[in-house]
């Protein structure tokens, strides 16, 4: 609806200034602080998208606040982010760990790939569409969505005969379609933010040269992590990837620990469009957190101390030589659900958990000694290359650039800027080592 207000001739949009007008307005929301920096997204934003820029600005006042509360700083970012649908979300991630975007740390880093839910007859819909020949509505009945991802919902289904809850999982309607515009519009708008100072021009038509550069600088390592970020959203899409990694954690995560069954559900079936899964017992760990923080820090240590096993390399049978198991980079407490009286603690989601061999690991160790400072750049620099040979793209990397990187001082913002540096030289580096360190920084985290 607000679109077509915007859109088309004669809007607001179209009038001279309107453009502008309306862009003050929506930064009016945003700190003074921070508004130079939204300001620069905002213009790249209305330059790649180009005669799309209506929908842009219709995505943000169309944000939902609470009762007697206007449109919000963190609403405006979150809806900037959002309408690059799973692409955003996964950058908006490695962003909370920059120091380029260091003044919305706060809301960057309780980013969840969530989206818009869908309803219960467009559950029903979906269900019959993805799953096909294989759905059954004589067997299941649909009780309700239990998650709502930015590709993938997740729906809660009870057995007719049995009485028996199980989740299906299954992909949003003509996403497919969806994520691939989303990356050609996010890959724009990326240009658009690194562009030529010689080709750029500010909202009101004159040329900013130093405000272009000042955006190659804070921007262009985003370049590197684009194809990263491909390779994580394409996980996304892979049931089967999905359906192997749960049934092998199934058996890794069956343990008893200071008096709390650790496990995740069981995968139950794979069809063409959809997983099927055991329903896990409990409610959402952070929830507890609120109400009975004792019990949710003994049941978080227990998890935490399996997960810890598992990222050296440890299973179940507590073996001394690491054997090539997972790296599950999305922990945290809202994928956990705690049955408390049971004694229960059940780890979700391994949508993005993929095997990681044991040279992946051993490079993920490596690159995690880097980025702790526990290697001088000369030394980063050679290990670096080392593992360029071993990968097969035999880069050479510049000894003061590291230095440069390893000046930031947090970890993770090293981390983002070193694999960007290493991407953007050719070096293409596993996803499931990448992974593994985001992994290993979730469990400092809790």
């Amino acid at each position: 609806v607000i679109n077509s207000i915007l859109a088309g001739p004669g809007s607001l949009l179209d009038l001279p200034g309107g453009q502008n007008h309306l862009l003050d307005q929506i930064l009016s929301k945003v700190s003074e602080k921070h508004r130079p920096l939204a300001s620069e997204i905002a213009t790249a934003l209305i330059a790649a998208e180009g005669l799309n820029k209506s929908i842009i600005f219709a995505n943000i006042l169309s944000q939902q606040t609470r009762e007697g509360e206007t449109l919000t700083e963190a609403l405006v970012l979150k809806s900037l982010l959002d309408a690059y649908g799973a692409p955003g979300i996964k950058l908006a991630q490695y962003l909370a760990f920059t120091h380029e975007f260091a003044e919305f740390q706060n809301v960057l880093e309780v980013y969840q790939d969530s989206a818009m839910p869908i309803s219960y007859f467009e559950a029903v819909r979906l269900i019959t569409q993805r799953l096909g020949s294989s759905w059954d509505p004589l067997k299941y009945r649909v009780k309700s969505i239990i998650g709502s991802g930015s590709v993938n919902i997740a729906i809660e289904l009870v057995e007719i005969a049995t009485g028996e809850s199980l989740v299906v999982t299954v992909l949003r309607d003509n996403i497919e379609v969806k994520t691939k515009e989303d990356f050609r519009r996010f890959e724009l708008l990326i240009s658009s933010l690194i562009r030529n100072p010689t080709n750029s021009l500010s909202l009101d038509g004159s040329h900013d040269s130093v405000r272009d550069r000042s955006n190659k600088k804070r921007f262009e390592f985003v370049t590197g992590l684009m194809g990263i970020i491909k390779k994580s959203v394409e996980l996304e899409f892979d049931k089967k990837n999905a359906f192997e990694i749960q049934r092998q954690a199934t058996k890794l995560y069956h343990r008893n620990i200071g008096g709390w069954q650790v496990q995740t559900v069981e995968a139950r079936g794979l069809t063409k469009g959809g997983l099927f899964m055991e329903k896990a017992p409990g409610e959402v760990a952070r929830k507890v957190l609120h109400s009975q923080p004792e019990v949710y820090n003994s049941a978080m240590a227990a998890l935490v101390e399996v997960e810890f096993g598992i990222l050296r390399g440890v299973s179940d049978s507590g073996n001394f030589i690491p054997l090539p198991l997972i790296a599950n980079p999305d922990l945290h407490d809202g994928q956990v659900l705690l049955d408390v009286s049971n004694r229960i603690v059940t780890i979700l989601d391994f949508g993005q958990a993929l095997g990681i061999s044991n040279l992946e690991r051993d490079f993920a160790i490596d690159l995690l000694r880097i980025v702790v400072g526990g290697e001088a750049p000369k030394r980063a620099k050679e290990l670096l290359e080392k593992w360029s040979v071993e990968f097969k793209s035999k880069q050479v990397f510049s000894e003061l650039q590291i230095k440069e990187i390893l000046a930031h001082g947090e970890r993770m913002d090293i981390f983002v800027h070193l694999i960007s540096m290493m991407e953007t030289q050719g070096m293409s580096l596993p996803l499931s080592s990448i992974h593994w360190i985001l992994a290993a920084n979730r469990l400092m985290i809790l």
